[in-house]
């Protein structure tokens, strides 16, 4: 069984490659991208208002498209590497990006008001 470290190191190494390509390894558009972040905006009831949490969002190209529908958007991921791409390419001042993970979030009770976790429980 791997270790953390030996996973965190596999999550790392998607960094710098093309995001499109997401865990899946086959290119997905920015069409799908669009449909899947306003389906995940309407199941997440996002109106505007909310205070919303990604967990899991490696570079952030799925986070950054349901984001816009919510007061503000914290992304989460357990590599560093995923998280500073995710910053550089799609963090801004409602849309942040944090590492963190999964099992030890850094946010009192409370905090948000929807949670996505997309894609990850398939690799825990």
């Amino acid at each position: 069984m791997p270790t953390l470290e030996q996973w965190r190191s596999f999550y790392d190494s998607w960094a710098g490659r093309d995001p499109r390509l997401a865990s899946t390894g086959r290119p997905t558009s920015e069409a799908e991208f669009a449909r899947l972040g306003a389906t995940l905006a309407h199941w997440l009831q996002l109106d505007g208002d909310e205070r919303a949490l990604d967990v899991g969002c490696a570079a952030g190209m799925l986070t950054s498209q349901w984001a816009p529908r919510a007061a503000a958007v914290v992304g989460v991921d357990f590599s560093a590497r995923l998280v500073d791409e995710a910053r550089q390419r799609h963090g801004g001042e409602r849309l942040e990006f944090e590492v963190a993970e999964a099992a030890a979030l850094p946010f009192a009770d409370g905090s948000f008001d929807a949670v996505a976790c997309v894609s990850v429980i398939e690799h825990v």
